[in-house]
């Protein structure tokens, strides 16, 4: 998926984002076409192989179209690619809605593994 660095990169569901990774962060942005709009995704590295999600926010106007899913792959696929060998996520962080979000989470691989947090890792 990205290099190092900056790159334009399209996923399966046809969504060009930005990706920017560096060796502690990766963000994956997302702008709607004619509009300034923004939806990103952004996970940190916390320890050797394992990285936080700090949030997968998709612009109001553009929810509902599978960007966050989107979003959320790319992010998962720069981490893999970057030695992850699980990503973290508490959902109910920003907005409280724990519910939602922790179904988005796990619609998107993520599995419980106590109470509130929640665990992708990637394939072998």
């Amino acid at each position: 998926m990205p290099e190092k660095g900056k790159g334009d990169h399209t996923v399966a569901s046809g969504f060009n984002f930005r990706v920017v990774a560096t060796e502690r962060n990766v963000s994956v942005m997302h702008t709607a076409p004619g509009t300034i709009r923004i939806s990103i995704a952004n996970a940190d590295l916390i320890e050797p192989g394992v990285w936080w999600v700090a949030r997968v926010k998709v612009d109001d106007a553009s929810q509902g179209k599978g960007i966050g899913s989107a979003l959320c792959a790319a992010m998962k696929a720069a981490c893999a690619e970057m030695g992850a060998t699980q990503v973290q996520v508490c959902p109910g962080g920003y907005d409280g809605n724990t519910k939602r979000q922790a179904a988005f989470y796990h619609r998107n691989g993520f599995e419980f593994v106590d109470e509130s947090m929640m665990v992708w890792r990637p394939r072998a």
